[in-house]
């Protein structure tokens, strides 16, 4: 896997302009282009979904206790969005019921409805995850998403959701990242893309 420096080097190359030295941090407003092109050209790849959702090296389990009758949890502060029909209540071994839109939330809350029936339902609001009705007693549940963070430091230690560093590397595969540069590039620059 290329890291930050090795991919703009290489779409340099392939482009057909000159070999930077360094990326991150540098003065050369080359370089700067570069930089910021290289970290929409992440953003974007990371915003792209397949038929089952985002890139699987993207994709992460948020797994929650919840119960005690409290009735909303922090979000992880990396989600992006749940993935379709991955989000289940273990401890009764059948899927929670969501996301439900604003508008049925509304119904169960405000509605004559009201919280009826053994299945949790779910939504996200506000930075956190909402469930009814709220069980009384602890409840293991697991959701897949998608993490916002698509790019890490050269130990794969500290995921971010851009680069920083020469030596950041993607998630996503580099070869992705480099096709995406060179069209950003171009793009800028007035030329056929």
């Amino acid at each position: 896997m290329r890291n930050l420096l090795l991919m703009v080097q290489t779409a340099c190359d392939e482009l057909g302009i000159p070999r930077l030295s360094a990326v991150a941090g540098s003065a050369d407003a080359q370089a700067q282009q570069l930089f910021a092109l290289a970290n929409r050209a992440g953003q974007a790849l990371a915003d792209r979904e397949g038929p089952v959702g985002c890139w699987p090296e993207l994709r992460k389990e948020w797994l929650q206790t919840i119960g005690g009758s409290v009735d909303n949890y922090a979000a992880p502060d990396d989600l992006r969005f749940f993935l379709n029909t991955t989000a289940w209540d273990r401890t009764n071994d059948w899927p929670l019921q969501g996301p439900i839109s604003p508008e049925v939330w509304q119904v169960l809350k405000s509605g004559t409805i009201g919280s009826t029936g053994p299945r949790t339902r779910f939504r996200r609001m506000a930075g956190r995850i909402y469930f009814d009705p709220s069980p009384a007693t602890n409840q293991d549940v697991v959701i897949e998403y998608c993490t916002s963070k698509w790019c890490t430091d050269s130990t794969a230690s500290t995921s971010r959701e851009r680069f920083t560093s020469d030596s950041d590397l993607p998630l996503i595969l580099d070869d992705a990242f480099i096709l995406e540069l060179k069209w950003r590039y171009r793009r800028a620059k007035g030329l056929d893309y």
